[in-house]
Parts: structure tokens; C-alpha cells; sequence
């Protein structure tokens, strides 16, 4: 064998390495980018669970937080005047509840802010998206729409006093919740008036007995 012939054998032995070793690369990198997908599939499913796992724990909150504190505050200061939703978030008339938020403000001014305080702290999971909404939603979703409307007045006579920066997930969380609240009852209202169609639709098919 020459001594160009054994360079060439060398070379040739070299490539087939080369290209052996490229594979196994590739193969590693199919391997690798797999793993990722796995990986960020798995921290996904996390997030989800975790989600909903604070979801619940936030209704067991709500309710053994919440409802003792707006239960205790409506019984001293009775429902203020009642309020409506609007693009706005809530509007009522303030010249109606200056009373009671004479009175709210006046002597439960404390007790006031710590309900807030707590609606707020269990809203603002909602609200940064670190709890799972659609989980909450059936429990509280309801209730806390109401607990807002409720007191209102107070959060609105509250949050000019701070450039409107307190309170913010509570009405962000009030937005999604409350149009949703409106959408399912339209849909049941429009399911039962369906129905109530389609019964006296079959009445008036019916024949009187006796005639053919």
C-alpha cells in the first residue's frame, strides 16, 4: 500500500467517526430537545395543579375570614343603599349612602378596613393569575360579587383618598366574576323560556279528547 493510499484509509477512517459521532450528536440533541418539551410540559401541569390546589385553599379562606367579617359588620351597620353594576364597576347614589358611611366610616372605620383588607388579599391571587379562577368561581364567585356590591360605597368613598391604587384586585376580580354571574343567568333564563315554549308549544298540538 502506498503512502497515499494509507493517508486516504486514515482520512476515510476518520470521516466515518466523524459521521458517527455526528449522529450520536444529533441523536443526543433529539433526545435533549424531547426531555425539554417533557420538562416544560411537566412544570405546566405543576402550575395548573398548584393553581387550583390555592384556588381551594382560598374558598376555605374566604369563608373563614371573609364571611365572619361582613357578617359582623352588616349586623351593626345594615346594607348600605343598593347599587348597580355598570361599565364603570358599581355606581350608587351618594347622597343616599352618606348615612351609612357616616356610620361606617364613623364608628367601624377598623373593622371596615380589615374586611376590605381581607377581601383584597384573597382577590389579588385571582388577579395575578397565581390561583386557578374557574376553580373559585363556583363556590365564591357569587358571594364575592355580593360582598362588593354590599360595600361599595365604602370602597368608592376609600379609593379617591389614594389615587384609586387601593383595592385594585378587588375590582379587577369584580369584572371578570360579575359579567360572567349575568351570562349564566341570561342562559338559564333563556333555557327555562325555551322550555316553557316547547311546553306550550306540545299543549297546543294536542288534540281534544274525542276528535279525531
Amino acid at each position: 500500500m502506498t503512502f497515499a493510499a494509507v493517508i486516504a484509509w486514515r482520512a476515510l477512517g476518520q470521516l466515518k467517526i466523524g459521521l458517527a459521532t455526528l449522529s450520536l450528536t444529533e441523536q443526543q440533541l433529539k433526545v435533549s430537545k424531547e426531555e425539554i418539551q417533557l420538562l416544560q410540559e411537566d412544570i405546566k401541569l405543576r402550575s395548573r395543579r398548584e393553581a387550583a390546589t390555592l384556588a381551594a385553599e382560598l374558598c376555605t379562606r374566604y369563608a373563614s375570614e371573609v364571611v365572619p367579617l361582613a357578617d359582623t359588620l352588616m349586623k351593626k351597620l345594615g346594607s348600605p343603599p343598593a347599587v348597580k353594576a355598570s361599565h364603570d364597576f358599581l355606581q350608587s347614589e351618594s347622597s343616599q349612602c352618606q348615612p351609612w358611611l357616616v356610620e361606617a366610616w364613623g364608628n367601624h372605620e377598623q373593622e371596615l378596613i380589615a374586611l376590605l383588607n381581607s377581601l383584597e388579599g384573597i382577590a389579588i391571587y385571582f388577579d395575578k393569575e397565581l390561583a386557578e379562577m374557574d376553580v373559585a368561581f363556583p363556590s365564591v364567585g357569587q358571594p364575592f360579587c355580593d360582598l362588593c356590591e354590599r360595600f361599595w360605597p365604602a370602597i368608592a368613598t376609600y379609593r379617591p383618598d389614594h389615587g384609586n391604587k387601593l383595592y385594585c384586585s378587588i375590582v379587577a376580580v369584580y369584572k371578570i366574576w360579575k359579567p360572567k354571574i349575568l351570562l349564566d343567568e341570561a342562559t338559564l333564563a333563556a333555557q327555562r323560556a325555551q322550555s316553557t315554549m316547547a311546553n306550550i308549544g306540545a299543549l297546543q298540538t294536542k288534540r281534544p279528547m274525542g276528535t279525531s
